[in-house]
């Protein structure tokens, strides 16, 4: 069997003996110089090995020596806790100035890396904090109570405090032995003039000045508690509203009449210059104040009450809600419930509660009032109140106040989209509950115009939805449609000149003419509308 004439070239060429050139084995890392020979080899392998490419060139990278020092220095340094931190970066910072070619020209000796920093400024902190310690305090006998008693408050932790009780005995048993000696000795015992400072003198002195004069900066930091009251000392009227981040400092707080005075100012300012921003900032600083003297009594429900209001006034609900939900805590407390004004506020908490449409709540507020008005009833026929006022039935009967039931028929006509009824309720809101409805009357009027399309083809007289809807003017309705788009489904109908009653007929350049809004085109446009105003309402700080 013949050898295919593929196999015998392949053959014959493995058998060539001149195929390849002896060369010397290579020792360097240097690209070797190809020849004359290495060039018959590739012409006598084909094009295949021909196409092969060269072998890259080996190139060393030279680090300089600062590079290395500074790279041991890290690595010395590192906690173990920190050594995966500490090689990320490293690594950045020397991959960051190799590829900036600033590797020779950086400063090495001078830099470091952020983790070290910040241990080497705690290690540093730790270490002068004693050293700050004992120049706040005055330097006393070893012996004397009150050392040890300020010595166990500021102990610091320490790698020497394995050799504090061997170093404190030793002192304490050469103190002994040094009341044996002389005054000579004893002055040979100190460096110095320390012997002066430590005589029974001198000690008794600074004992007599270390109880009068008690160091409280230290003492206050460490033994103040918080949590208990303490009355300002500022008497600054006016100051702005600062979110603590630390204990208060009685020195920036004012006490009760200055807030007393505070709030006199400001709501003379309020009538004179309507200045929001200005009385918001004024009253949360009061609130702050009031918060951090654990104040609450009549003088506190009045400063809510009265911030709530002008938040309503301008349309804060955040604001508002945060005033309600404090007062809500306040009226609750027995000792005072004679003040402030609890029915209205909770009148403002129902409709609030219609805006953010939380009708579950509602209805446990419902029961709750029910719950409430029956046991007033109930013991009043027994005789247990019978002594009350009308006023103080008014006060306490939720089913006797108007602006409770105001709220509570708001929030009956909104359920059954009884739009009529709403809006006349809307021009007749007691106290400012106008203010609080006005948060979500646009979506009802969305609502209601939305039945209107529906139920009236295929056009409406644009008079008849600015009254019905209860806008002020022509103008805020026309707002209104343009706000939801609806705007340009108004169209406009010329009408015919009439004669009077006398038989004069109109001016011949007077056109009559009305507004329509073509409900039919307008209805999927606010369909999709009322489902946008209708998503569910979540205010920060809602109750």
């Amino acid at each position: 069997m013949s050898i295919p004439p593929w196999r015998a070239s392949q053959a014959n060429y493995a058998n060539n003996q001149n195929a390849y050139s002896v060369v010397t084995p290579r020792t360097t890392v240097s690209r070797p110089a190809y020849g004359l020979g290495s060039h018959n080899v590739n012409t006598h392998m084909g094009s295949n090995m021909m196409a092969t490419p060269a072998p890259a060139t080996t190139t060393t990278t030279e680090w300089p020596d600062a590079v290395k020092k500074f790279v041991t220095r890290c690595f010395a340094e590192v906690r173990p806790e920190d050594r995966s931190t500490m090689e990320g970066q490293l690594k950045d910072v020397i991959t960051q100035a190799y590829n900036h070619n600033t590797t020779w020209s950086i400063d090495w000796n001078q830099q470091s890396l952020p983790i070290l920093l910040q241990r080497r400024f705690e290690r540093e902190s730790q270490s002068q904090l004693p050293t700050q310690l004992a120049s706040l305090s005055i330097p006393v006998s070893a012996s004397g109570p009150l050392s040890k008693k300020r010595g166990r408050s500021f102990e610091i932790a320490s790698p020497n405090d394995t050799n504090h009780d061997t170093n404190k005995n030793q002192n304490n048993n050469k103190n002994k032995k040094s009341k044996t000696k002389s005054k000579k000795d004893k002055q040979s015992a100190f460096r110095g003039n320390d012997a002066e400072i430590f005589s029974s003198e001198k000690q008794e002195q600074r004992r007599k000045r270390f109880e009068t004069n008690r160091p409280t900066n230290i003492y206050d930091i460490n033994d103040a508690d918080p949590d208990s009251p303490f009355i300002g000392r500022s008497t600054t009227l006016e100051k702005r509203y600062l979110r603590l981040t630390s204990a208060p400092d009685p020195a920036n707080v004012r006490p009760l009449h200055i807030l007393k005075q505070t709030l006199d100012l400001l709501k003379r300012k309020w009538k004179e210059e309507q200045n929001y921003a200005y009385i918001c900032d004024q009253f949360k600083s009061m609130r702050q104040d009031l918060t951090v003297q654990h104040i609450s009594n009549e003088f506190t429900i009045a400063v809510y009450e009265i911030h709530a209001r002008i938040a309503l006034e301008k349309g804060d609900l955040g604001e508002y809600n945060q005033c309600q939900t404090q007062l809500k805590t306040l009226y609750a407390n027995k000792d005072l419930e004679s003040y402030g004004h609890p029915l209205e506020f909770l009148a403002y908490r129902i409709l609030y509660m219609v805006h953010t449409q939380n009708h579950a709540e509602i209805a446990e507020l419902m029961i709750q009032m029910n719950y409430e008005d029956d046991l007033l009833t109930r013991g009043e026929n027994e005789g247990s109140d019978s002594k009350l006022t009308d006023a103080q039935r008014a006060r306490r009967y939720h089913k006797t106040n108007p602006a409770i039931q105001h709220a509570l028929q708001v929030q009956t006509a909104v359920s059954t989209n009884n739009y009529h009824k709403l809006f006349k309720l809307y021009n007749d809101a007691p106290n400012m509950g106008g203010y609080v409805m006005d948060s979500f009357i646009d979506r009802e009027r969305v609502s209601a115009l939305t039945f209107m399309s529906r139920a009236y083809r295929p056009e409406l007289p644009l008079s008849f939805v600015i009254d019905t809807l209860t806008f002020e003017d022509m103008q805020e309705g026309c707002e209104f449609l343009e706000k939801y788009d609806v705007a340009k489904f108004v169209i406009k109908k010329e009408l015919s000149s009439q004669s009077t009653s006398e038989g004069e007929s109109q001016p011949e350049n007077t056109v009559a003419c009305s507004y329509y809004l073509d409900t039919k085109n307008a209805y999927p446009y606010l369909e999709v509308a009322k489902r946008n105003v209708f998503k569910k309402v979540d205010i920060k700080g809602q109750i």
